[in-house]
């Protein structure tokens, strides 16, 4: 029972791990303003997936690690996942019964409205672009094949 507790939390772990990997890798300019969210998706999906093992702490963690990651305003990206990890446990039940379609399109209206903090604080110094939705889109876009991956994943390692 341990091992595959250690097993599963492993693999939880490595998701996280590879959406790190996928938001350092550096981009041309003009494909960097679309970046997807990797870390707030895979974050999304295991707070789905697995609400009794993936909740606040684990988002506010990652978010503080993001934030030393990406040379931020430390608990920018806290703030963040912490309100992304709540919406989505939330509503889980609610977000699990829809289509993939339907989900992207609840993932790219979760990830604008936890990005509200940041636009504010951006249109308060001025240097509000709205460039920063783009992301959101990207992410709605490829939240089809993040989930059946992830979905493979903990089927295949039997993560409940």
């Amino acid at each position: 029972m341990t091992l595959h507790r250690y097993q599963s939390g492993f693999a939880i772990a490595l998701s996280f791990f590879v959406a790190f990997i996928l938001t350092i890798i550096p981009l041309p300019t003009w494909a960097s303003v679309a970046r997807p969210e990797w870390v707030a998706m895979v974050l999304i999906y295991w707070c789905i997936a697995i609400p009794q093992r993936i909740g606040i702490g684990v988002a506010w963690g990652i978010g503080i690690f993001y934030d030393v990651l990406s040379d931020t305003l430390l608990g920018q990206h806290a703030l963040f996942f912490i309100l992304l990890a709540y919406i989505s446990i939330f509503f889980y039940r609610q977000i699990r019964i829809y289509h993939l379609w339907q989900q992207s399109i609840i993932i790219a209206l979760m990830l604008t409205l936890c990005r509200l903090p940041e636009l504010l604080f951006l249109h308060t110094t001025g240097e509000l672009h709205l460039t920063v939705l783009w992301s959101s889109v990207s992410s709605a876009l490829l939240w089809y094949w993040l989930y059946i991956i992830l979905r493979d994943i903990r089927r295949s390692y039997n993560i409940s």
